[in-house]
């Protein structure tokens, strides 16, 4: 399933979870989502990190529903806690398998995306490795010269934010000379449509989970 798709799918998912007061279609959730995780291969760490993450919201969830929640509606704060882990895992799986990369090509090629904003979003998410790189050499460079810089420090992002902005000057004038214009009509050497066995798979997904929502 193409990457737009599968986004459109989960958020339609969370939205549902958003609206649906159920326990079982928490648990559902969750579940799928977890061997859609298995499926591709995440790792045994991410998953245990996703459980540890997802513990202090849950009981944090759980105590103050359990305060506040009326007598009659004792399943409410056991509904709220396990919606945290239903989003954790969906958002999760949401990203699973595909990049940054795919997803805003599949919403430009399928969804008429602006290529100004795709690509602008591609080139920002792809310096994020190298923003990183620059702040620890900025750090290293500091301590060199008996400076210490903290996570607070404002000259460590400015010095950042001014190479940031040396580098998407740089990151136009490559754009620019591969051939890229604002507002210009694009082809794509690659295009990748939907296929008719995707939308059924997603129809049948969203059947499945209308179905999900009105077990009891």
């Amino acid at each position: 399933m193409k990457a737009s798709l599968k986004f459109l799918l989960f958020i339609i998912i969370g939205i549902e979870l958003t609206f649906v007061r159920s326990i079982l279609f928490n648990i559902i959730t969750t579940t799928v989502a977890l061997i859609y995780l298995i499926y591709n291969r995440a790792s045994l760490k991410k998953i245990t990190y996703l459980f540890v993450i997802g513990i202090i919201p849950a009981l944090s969830t759980l105590a103050m529903y359990s305060t506040l929640a009326i007598k009659t509606d004792t399943y409410m704060p056991v509904i709220m806690a396990t919606r945290v882990f239903s989003y954790i895992f969906l958002g999760a799986a949401s990203i699973a398998g595909s990049s940054i990369t795919d997803l805003f090509r599949s919403f430009e090629q399928n969804f008429r995306l602006s290529p100004t904003i795709t690509y602008g979003v591609i080139g920002a998410f792809n310096f994020i490795p190298k923003i990183t790189q620059q702040i620890k050499l900025i750090k290293a460079n500091s301590k060199m010269r008996g400076q210490y810089m903290s996570v607070f420090s404002p000259k460590l992002y400015l010095k950042a934010i001014y190479n940031a902005m040396n580098w998407s000057e740089n990151l136009g004038d490559a754009m620019y000379s591969h051939g890229f214009q604002e507002g210009a009509k694009r082809t794509n050497f690659n295009y990748q449509s939907f296929t008719v066995k995707e939308i059924l798979i997603f129809f049948s997904i969203i059947l499945l989970s209308i179905v999900a929502m009105l077990i009891k």
